[in-house]
């Protein structure tokens, strides 16, 4: 962070996978909480938001995960960059300028 770089801290999605929601969720608001904390060296893209897997679409479920339900498909991929692009780009530009 010296260097003015920053971090970008990802919230954990849901998945298919018997998961511990209450520990998903409490490491989630642990994740929100540090970013808040640290807003001027740290990014936050909340995929628990952006890529959910039981309360979305089966459409978009199908097209952006993987029959696994762990990994993202190949065009779950390309929504993940896109993503990760959006969080990015505002940060990119300022130091362009």
């Amino acid at each position: 962070h010296e260097t003015g770089a920053k971090t970008l801290a990802v919230t954990i999605p849901e998945l298919s996978l018997p998961v511990k929601e209450e520990e998903r969720d409490t490491l989630n608001s642990l994740i929100g909480q540090y970013v808040k904390e640290h807003e001027s060296t740290t990014l936050l893209l909340d995929l628990h938001k952006e890529m959910p897997y039981h309360s979305a679409d089966p459409a978009f479920r199908d097209r952006v995960w993987c029959g696994d339900g762990l990994h993202p498909s190949a065009e779950g991929y390309d929504f993940l960059a896109e993503k990760v692009w959006q969080v990015l780009k505002p940060q990119l530009e300022g130091s362009l300028s």
